[in-house]
């Protein structure tokens, strides 16, 4: 009779979004992938789930790494993925980013910032303004509010900023102010037409349009519980 092993909640994961173009960046975007998820390793010491878009044979490796492997999904179902599964996981705390982030700090830091989200039954945590990255969500709050469809045109995600806008109008009070050392994240890209936005007027005001929809659908007078 094959041995069936019980579920292991921990309180603490990281998720990764991740998405290997063909094209020039290719080779960049592993790499980069690689440094992160070794980084998350060795800070945090926690299981890392990653939504690994059109990868191949990348030898991408964490001793507790979970591969959700899919063709390109965009990122706007991409991180809806990455909610479903954490809504459905059981774990209470996700750190989050995407596979390009450059991810600095003490290891002594990145085991306290674990810790402190243990401490919390609800909140989040933000790192830069409007980003998911080295930022953290109880899974109280992907409960509670989704993934936003606000891609301005096929291609262009831009639902962090509206998730962060619904944050800051519905649950002020939730975000945590948790100390993370010497903990940051430094990205950056030039000349990444991947990651570039060339936006018009018109692009914009749907932009905005679709994000005003996205916050009223939570109601005005909405109270987290």
């Amino acid at each position: 009779m094959k041995e069936v092993k019980e579920k292991v909640i921990e309180k603490v994961i990281v998720g990764v979004v991740s998405y290997f173009p063909d094209n020039e960046y290719r080779a960049e975007r592993i790499r980069r992938c690689r440094r992160l998820v070794a980084d998350c390793e060795r800070l945090f010491g926690v299981p890392i789930v990653v939504i690994a878009q059109n990868w191949e044979s990348e030898d991408v490796r964490a001793e507790k790494l979970v591969r959700m492997e899919y063709p390109k999904l965009g990122i706007t179902k991409a991180r809806k993925r990455l909610w479903e599964y954490f809504r459905a996981s059981g774990h209470e705390w996700m750190i989050c980013f995407d596979d390009d982030c450059s991810l600095v700090g003490d290891e002594a830091d990145g085991r306290r910032f674990v810790e402190e989200l243990k401490k919390h039954k609800g909140g989040y945590v933000l790192g830069k303004k409007n980003e998911f990255k080295l930022c953290a969500f109880h899974r109280s709050v992907a409960e509670r509010y989704d993934i936003p469809d606000v891609d301005v045109d096929e291609g262009t995600g831009i639902e962090d900023y509206a998730f962060f806008r619904l944050l800051e109008e519905h649950y002020p009070d939730g975000e945590l102010a948790v100390d993370k050392g010497t903990l940051a994240e430094t990205s950056s890209w030039k000349d990444d037409e991947a990651t570039t936005w060339n936006r018009s007027n018109l692009q914009t005001a749907k932009l905005l349009q679709k994000t005003a929809v996205y916050i009223k659908k939570y109601g005005k007078s909405a109270e987290y519980s």
